[in-house]
């Protein structure tokens, strides 16, 4: 087993979390200001702005999606339930 640590400069929250058999781990949650999961910096157009990123195995993500608006996403919370297809 592994831990990795990702985060950004300001709040940083993972709401919801799945795994399939073959390792793919998807985790969404909402960050403030700027947040880094190994591809690049996603800066935050509101004051929280949710991500979706998903990983295989213990490598680097595959993919990370960022999305928000200029107001603060307090109240329209990001999925806490994810569920990846087979």
């Amino acid at each position: 087993m592994r831990a990795r640590l990702f985060g950004g400069t300001n709040v940083d929250a993972v709401q919801g979390i799945d795994a399939d058999p073959s390792l793919r781990i998807a985790v969404t949650g909402r960050f403030g200001n700027t947040v880094d999961f190994g591809l690049g910096t996603g800066v935050a157009t509101g004051s929280l702005d949710a991500f979706l990123v998903q990983f295989r195995g213990t490598s680097a993500p595959n993919w990370v999606v960022t999305f928000g608006g200029p107001e603060t996403m307090k109240g329209c919370r990001p999925p806490s339930r994810i569920a990846l297809e087979p």
